[in-house]
């Protein structure tokens, strides 16, 4: 199974470093990116190994993904008042015809 879960994250980075340089960023770019990522897990592990006697596997999983639907949901409604933000700034400094 950890097999399969690697393979899908190799999977994964590769095709996101190669959208991010497509969306136009720099190698230093991809870079941080993929060192705040490799942080960001280093220091997730830290509390999960320190909670994990306590609550029990099957409770650590659904927090984890509770919070990942909650954090989830958050960034898209965010993207999306951004984008429609943006869009709405646009269209005030377009003349109208």
């Amino acid at each position: 199974m950890s097999f399969l879960f690697d393979t899908g994250m190799f999977v994964f980075f590769f095709l996101y470093n190669l959208y991010l340089l497509d969306c136009g960023f720099n190698e230093k770019f991809l870079g941080l990116v993929t060192s705040a990522m490799a942080v960001g897990g280093i220091v997730g592990t830290i509390p999960a190994g320190i909670m994990g006697p306590g609550l029990g596997l099957r409770r650590r999983i659904l927090l984890c993904l509770t919070l990942v639907t909650i954090i989830g949901s958050r960034r898209l409604c965010n993207q999306a008042f951004q984008s429609e933000r943006a869009a709405g700034s646009r269209a005030s400094r377009d003349p109208v015809h």
